[in-house]
């Protein structure tokens, strides 16, 4: 009887340690991961950190793929004599516009917001929300993105608790 005892007994703990060191290597290779995402200084997704951190320009453009290649900063600033930052992004519409808008509004106030959108962009579609995992980095630091990423699943929240997760899945 004591003998069956201690089988489950290191049965157990072998599994506790399972876990503990999956726990462990997740936090480790998430941070790694985070680390050099948040290192970049150029493309697409250095567009969205910047646009969510750093812009603080007093024109801002959302949209789609439209938005981002239809406005010049430089015509505009010369022009208005405003400061500018288109952050369209192809092939990601309203829901994720509308996230990066509520992350955006957190942190300032621009003066002027151009929304670039279609009518057909208007309705949700699957697709939409599958293109919201380009936001999926920011998910523990921005609570406005937040909302919007949950309306995914009812499970995301529950996805995302891994830090491997949340960069693996927005590449």
């Amino acid at each position: 009887m004591e003998s069956n005892l201690n089988k489950y007994t290191r049965f157990l703990l072998n599994i506790i340690c399972v876990f503990a060191l999956l726990f462990i290597f997740d936090r480790i290779i998430g941070g790694v991961l985070n680390h050099y995402y948040f290192s970049q200084r150029s493309g697409l997704n250095y567009r969205t950190t910047y646009v969510l951190d750093s812009t603080n320009a007093e024109i801002l453009v959302f949209g789609s793929s439209r938005a981002n290649h239809h406005y010049v900063s430089v015509i505009f600033e010369d022009s208005i004599g405003l400061s500018f930052y288109n952050s369209g992004r192809e092939g990601n519409f309203l829901l994720y516009n509308y996230a990066v808008f509520k992350s955006v509004l957190s942190r300032y106030k621009p003066k002027i917001i151009i929304f670039d959108i279609f009518a057909d962009e208007l309705s949700t579609q699957k697709l939409e929300y599958d293109r919201l995992s380009a936001l999926l980095p920011y998910y523990k630091k921005k609570p406005e993105i937040r909302e919007v990423i949950n309306l995914k699943s009812p499970f995301e929240r529950y996805k995302l608790f891994s830090a491997f997760t949340l960069i693996i899945l927005a590449c």
